[in-house]
């Protein structure tokens, strides 16, 4: 299973110092719809693409019985405080800002298609070969996912509207992710260098608009806040011209462009993803998905939440924490463990 040109410039005022300063730390942590429980999760277990909304009261659904769209789950629902299985193979791409769609790459052919989070009908948002690591935008609409040419380098490629666009590359690897529907992509360090996390666009040079920077270390899979000013990242050592595919989970952010706090010690620590508001975090960690909450303000102990990988975070699902739930919880009716 694999894992891993000309568009418009987006307004630089969507970048400037001001609007990037927009919200302090104290103000984004009042902007977080808290309880953390207001996520819905969506992951690879294994071969397949899975949901998991720990407050969800609706019944198991029904799989679709084998045929044409064999793997897909029917419309009905995600089972309760369980891991409810949307499609049996394909690669998570991602589950969109509102928590009510989730996107992965299917094969024969090869392509990104979309479903709600309940299952129910599969719509396709790209058709065409995908090398690895797709991710979808936090509105749903477009995907990215990285090509490394022998000889030539990683190149990150952005889908808009079914055609397939060139948006950054480099000698050196690079990974890429979302801040809202802005494909940010992470450069690493050459020499004196700092690593740098940018927003690209096609045409644009090696790096369009700097987001964020590392003083010492390497960084890797990021993941942006929908709210624009908040980015994770891996963060650690990386032989060049790699990335660090695991290490510790860090926080960086926009408005600053600079590192705010390192969220876990590491070492096996990857692929983290960021909640829209910013302030709750999911990574995997030795096979399965870990969660910080409150990460703008007091970071939580992390917590096991589920076996998994490749975690991505939507909502909110509106439901009250429940009793004894497998995450940080501060709402009605838990204080979580």
């Amino acid at each position: 299973m694999k894992r891993s040109t000309s568009v418009r410039h987006p307004p630089r005022a969507l970048f400037s110092p001001q609007n990037l300063a927009g919200l302090t730390l104290a103000a984004a942590a009042a902007f977080a719809p808290t309880p953390a429980d207001a996520y819905v999760f969506a992951f690879q277990c294994q071969s397949s693409v899975c949901v998991l909304d720990p407050t969800v009261p609706n019944p198991p659904a029904t799989p679709v019985p084998p045929g044409p769209a064999a793997g897909v789950r029917a419309a009905g629902g995600i089972q309760p405080n369980a891991t409810t299985v949307l499609a049996t193979v394909g690669t998570v791409a991602g589950i969109t800002a509102d928590g009510r769609t989730v996107a992965w790459e299917a094969f024969s052919p090869n392509r990104i298609v979309r479903s709600s989070v309940e299952g129910g009908p599969v719509t396709t948002l790209y058709t065409g070969e995908i090398y690895q690591d797709p991710r979808i935008s936090s509105d749903g609409t477009k995907a990215l996912w990285v090509f490394y040419l022998g000889g030539y380098g990683w190149f990150t490629y952005m889908a808009v509207n079914g055609t397939a666009q060139s948006i950054a590359s480099s000698t050196m690897q690079t990974t890429h992710g979302w801040l809202g529907n802005t494909p940010i992509v992470a450069r690493r360090g050459g020499g004196k260098a700092l690593a740098t996390i940018c927003a690209e666009v096609a045409g644009g040079p090696a790096c369009d608009t700097p987001l964020a920077t590392d003083p010492s270390l390497q960084v890797s899979y990021p993941s942006g806040a929908a709210s624009g000013t908040w980015i994770v990242a891996v963060r650690g050592q990386a032989a060049s011209p790699g990335v660090p595919v695991k290490g510790s989970i860090a926080l960086y952010s926009t408005a600053t462009h600079t590192l705010v706090r390192v969220l876990t010690p590491g070492p096996n620590d990857t692929h983290p993803a960021i909640s829209p508001d910013g302030n709750f975090v999911a990574f995997e960690r030795d096979g399965a998905i870990w969660t910080i909450g409150n990460v703008l303000t007091t970071p939580s102990a992390p917590v096991r939440l589920t076996a998994g990988t490749f975690p991505f975070i939507g909502g909110p699902s509106g439901d009250a924490c429940p009793p004894n739930p497998p995450f940080p919880c501060v709402g009605s009716g838990s204080s979580g463990p």
